[in-house]
C-alpha cells in the first residue's frame, strides 16, 4: 500500500541517513556551546587583537570538542571509540578551520569587530561539519575500542 510505502522509503532513510541527521544535530548543540564560550570569553577578557580571538577559539573549541564526543558516542554512533582517535579528527578540524578564522580576521578584521569575528567563526562551521562528519564516521567510530 502506499502507507508501507511511505514507511519503508523512511525507514531507508533513517538507515542511510540517520547518522547524519543526528550528526547535524549534535553539531548544532555542539556549534552553540563553541560561540557561547567564545563570545563569554569575549565578554569577560576583552575583544583584543586576532591572535587572542584564536586563542578563544581554541578554548572554546576544547570544551565543545568533550561535549561533541560524549553525545557522539552515546547519541549518534551509539558506539564506544577512542578520544585519540576523536582528538586527532578534532585537532585536524581545529587547525583548518583555525587557519581560515586567523587568516580571515587578520584580512578583513584588524579593528577586531564582534560581529565579524563572529561571522567568521561561523564561515569555519560548514568546514568543520564535512571534516568531522567523515573523520568521525570513518576512522573514528568504524572500529571498536
Amino acid at each position: 500500500t502506499f502507507k508501507q510505502t511511505i514507511r519503508v522509503l523512511t525507514e531507508l532513510l533513517k538507515l542511510r541517513f540517520g547518522h547524519l541527521i543526528k550528526f547535524a544535530f549534535v553539531g548544532v548543540i555542539n556549534t552553540m556551546a563553541d560561540f557561547t564560550v567564545h563570545n563569554l570569553l569575549i565578554i569577560f577578557f576583552g575583544v583584543g587583537e586576532p591572535t587572542r580571538q584564536l586563542l578563544y577559539m581554541v578554548i572554546a573549541f576544547l570544551g565543545a570538542n568533550l561535549l561533541a564526543f560524549t553525545l557522539h558516542s552515546g547519541f549518534t554512533f551509539q558506539r564506544r571509540a577512542a578520544y585519540r582517535r576523536f582528538f586527532a579528527v578534532s585537532v585536524f578540524t581545529l587547525l583548518v578551520a583555525g587557519i581560515i578564522f586567523h587568516g580571515l580576521n587578520l584580512l578583513y578584521n584588524p579593528q577586531a569587530d564582534v560581529l565579524l569575528t563572529n561571522v567568521f567563526k561561523l564561515s569555519t562551521v560548514i568546514i568543520s561539519f564535512i571534516t568531522n562528519y567523515f573523520g568521525y564516521k570513518f576512522w573514528v567510530y568504524r572500529y571498536p575500542v
